[in-house]
């Protein structure tokens, strides 16, 4: 009779066990409600982005000057000058950027004010200025000139020319006693605008140098082209890029990038958090199947529920307070919430120490979690290490073959 009533109960206890699995995949809609939400936050934190951008700029694009030379061809009947145009050979570009976070509303966007100097050099040939008619033009380095501050400011032979627009570009006119002049053409530009997300440079000379210092602490280097060397703090980075005419032969248009966003948003971050969200479920629901099985106490399923829904709240409590504090604080003031709620509604029924031990390991649990956030490399081998180690503690406290044999009749409502 005591067999068949073990039987029995390890029956029931099977049940409890695939209806427990159940809710903790049932509880995955919530989740996928609150990446929805994380979704809908992370768009229009893009809609404000963009409307800062409308106002301060985006980002920078920073191209190799030329000379536009206009002349006539008698074997060409067109009734407009015909333009030649003329590359610079060498470019040397020293920038100063100094970013900044702006807000808007609730969120923040970072930003910057680039000081650029661009020097160079244009070889001058006969054929470069042969049958020239009208004016010569040396073309600013930027393809885009809405952020622009004051007026940029060109010299060659020690004087300043002017600037103006030109149809979609901004050039400075030079007469062409100037230019004629000169067999290389040696021309400084100096230009200071406004940006947001990165700096792109197209080398398109023989010889192209840029050279950056930033009060920004987290670059990113991006495109065909790294720095060939760069220094970065905690507050600062510099960059130097030597990009050569050979290095560019196997590019269509080559480019590289230098980034000024934020690594990791909020947003990314609590995506990232909520990847982890069925493993927690799982582990805590495991812990509870535990603690029941041990102090003999009927946990039913609606306490499972009411857990189980309080560690998906975790998320949306994650989510919000973080658009008001950094994600460090929000995680733990989020952590700490969800781990004080469960530990006083499992001492409401345990009436034990084992509601404090559960709380504590609960804890512990959002603390690796958060420390597999932080990890960029090696999060991979952490989390498995940590699962077998689990699995170990599981596989310790369910080692006897008479564990559920004794314990009272789950109650599933």
């Amino acid at each position: 009779m005591e067999t068949v009533n073990n039987a029995r109960k390890r029956n029931s206890i099977l049940i409890k066990g695939c209806f427990v699995l159940l809710v903790a995949l049932v509880l995955q809609i919530p989740i996928l409600m609150v990446r929805g939400l994380v979704n809908d936050r992370k768009k229009l934190s893009n809609e404000v982005k963009s409307e800062l951008t409308t106002s301060f700029g985006g980002d920078m694009e920073v191209t190799t000057p030329q000379l536009h030379v206009s002349y006539t061809d008698t074997a060409v009947q067109k009734s407009e000058p015909l333009v030649r145009r003329i590359k610079s050979s060498e470019v040397q570009v020293e920038a100063n950027v100094d970013s900044q976070i702006r807000h808007r509303s609730i969120y923040d966007i970072p930003v910057y004010t680039a000081d650029m100097t661009v020097k160079g050099k244009i070889e001058i040939d006969e054929k470069s200025l042969e049958s020239c008619e009208g004016a010569i033009m040396l073309t600013l380095p930027f393809s885009k000139y809405k952020g622009i501050e004051g007026r940029p400011v060109v010299v060659v032979d020690g004087k300043e020319y002017a600037v103006k627009a030109n149809g979609r570009e901004l050039v400075a006119e030079l007469p062409y006693e100037v230019v004629s002049a000169y067999d290389v053409l040696e021309y400084v530009i100096q230009i200071k605008s406004n940006g947001m997300d990165r700096i792109r440079f197209y080398p398109e000379s023989s010889l192209y140098e840029v050279k950056m210092k930033s009060n920004y602490s987290s670059p990113g280097f991006m495109g065909d082209f790294l720095p060939v060397s760069r220094t970065i703090t905690d507050d600062s980075f510099e960059a130097h890029w030597l990009v050569t005419d050979l290095n560019t032969l196997a590019y269509t248009n080559p480019f590289f990038d230098v980034e000024f966003v934020i690594p990791a948003s909020q947003y990314q971050q609590s995506e990232r958090a909520m990847k982890y969200s069925f493993l927690i479920i799982l582990l805590v629901f495991m812990a509870i199947f535990l603690v029941e099985s041990i102090t003999r106490c009927r946990i039913n399923i609606v306490q499972y529920i009411v857990t189980g829904l309080s560690l998906c709240l975790f998320y949306l409590l994650l989510l919000s307070i973080s658009e008001y504090l950094s994600f460090g604080w929000s995680y733990l003031v989020a952590a700490a919430m969800t781990v004080s709620a469960l530990g006083a509604y499992f001492y409401g029924f345990l009436k034990s120490r084992y509601a404090l031990s559960f709380a504590g390991a609960t804890a512990c649990l959002y603390g690796f979690i958060y420390i597999l956030l932080q990890m960029e490399t090696g999060a991979l081998l952490a989390g498995s290490i940590a699962l077998f180690l689990i699995l170990c503690v599981i596989m310790y406290f369910t080692r006897r073959n008479d564990l559920f044999d004794h314990a009272s009749d789950p109650v599933i409502e």
